[in-house]
């Protein structure tokens, strides 16, 4: 779906650049058409057109073009290209064309930036989401990050998984909140999870200690820190793959699928976000789930 949409996408990019010329064209038959008609606005139009949408060479080509085409048919209907509306009218598109000039170079430099930009977040998400193996422990792992906004490459969505000797622990989350706060709160909670995981035999414990980390960083900020929290799912799968415990606080309940059915993995006691754990006790309710046989092929 996602290659689909930027197969789509492209070709809708192509199509706009052909818009000038289409408008050109347009103005060329409507003349030829019916004389009568004032083309000059289509033809003023064109570099105007083409300046968000195409290079320099291009929406400059596109005002000449459109000048030639305004000479071309003034003789075609008059024989004579030499007179004061027609001068006018070129000299119009000829001031069009440099206001288009100037918008193609402003646009490219929004384009720059904007693509400098995303180049940068791309680098932060490689920086804070691990990439994910393809196999743990005999385990198949697939990972798809996709932000909330279109154009988003990062936000506040977290996930994690580790090989140690207590067993495949696995961490998914959401971060309320977007923006480098959250990207903070992302980078905090991926830390903290990874040592914990890998020195605190207990489940339970891994939650306490990045609840810990996450109330540090709350009380070194000042503008509305009481708001930030984190939905998330810590699970062990233990090292005989026969058991799944899970810690689950506030997030939407996992599905494990299983012989072609989805079966919510719920709590059996509801627990709050990280980040609010100093409203709760210290208790961590720990769930456990059978783990499903591999299938014999």
């Amino acid at each position: 779906m996602e290659r689909y949409q930027q197969e789509r996408a492209s070709r809708g990019t192509r199509w706009s650049r052909l818009l000038p010329a289409a408008v050109l064209l347009t103005a060329a038959v409507v003349d030829l058409i019916r004389p009568e008609v004032n083309i000059f606005p289509l033809l003023a139009a064109a570099p105007v057109i083409a300046a968000p949408m195409l290079s320099l060479v291009r929406t400059i080509a596109s005002g000449v073009t459109a000048g030639l085409i305004g000479m071309l048919l003034a003789l075609h209907q008059s024989g004579d290209f030499i007179n004061r509306p027609l001068l006018l009218e070129l000299v119009t598109i000829g001031v069009l064309t440099v206001v288009a000039v100037f918008l193609n170079r402003m646009f490219a430099h929004e384009r720059q930036q904007l693509r400098t930009a995303r180049q940068v977040a791309e680098a932060v998400q490689r920086a804070v989401l691990p990439v994910m193996p393809d196999r743990v422990r005999g385990l198949a792992v697939a990972t798809r990050y996709q932000a909330a906004q279109k154009e988003a490459l990062i936000g506040g969505d977290l996930y994690a998984i580790h090989d140690t000797p207590y067993g495949l622990r696995m961490m998914i989350g959401d971060v309320r909140g977007k923006g480098m706060q959250a990207v903070t709160l992302v980078n905090t909670l991926l830390g903290s999870f990874h040592t914990a995981a890998l020195h605190l035999p207990d489940l339970a414990d891994i939650v306490r200690g990045v609840e810990v980390q996450l109330q540090d960083v709350k009380s070194r900020q000042t503008d509305a820190a009481y708001e930030d929290f984190v939905t998330a799912v810590i699970a062990e799968v233990s090292p005989d793959h026969s058991v799944l415990r899970m810690a689950n606080r506030g997030h939407p309940a996992p599905l494990m699928v299983h012989e072609g059915t989805a079966t919510p993995l719920e709590p059996e006691e509801p627990s709050l976000p990280l980040g609010m754990g100093d409203l709760a006790g210290p208790e961590v309710p720990v769930d456990r789930f059978a783990w499903p046989p591999a299938p014999h092929w």
